[in-house]
């Protein structure tokens, strides 16, 4: 189940073949708490607000930012 809207969802359709399925499931996540966070955008801030303060593998999360593998090239619209 997604964590957002299926509004929000809708407008991401054209995404989640970028990603593996486990993968994409931390991007919405990310979104969703990125998008809800006050002050600084960062993992933990993200995490902190969808209520996963206490995630033990915190590290899945941030490999979305670092070491996952995906291409912004292949999102775009020129690619």
């Amino acid at each position: 189940m997604s964590p957002l809207p299926a509004s929000m969802v809708a407008v991401l359709q054209p995404f989640p073949y970028l990603f593996t399925n486990p993968t994409w499931v931390h991007v919405q996540v990310l979104l969703a708490g990125t998008l809800l966070a006050q002050g600084p955008r960062t993992v933990s801030a993200a995490l902190r607000v969808m209520g996963l303060s206490g995630e033990r593998r915190f590290e899945r999360y941030s490999r979305v930012l670092n070491r996952a593998r995906w291409s912004t090239r292949q999102g775009s619209p020129w690619s």
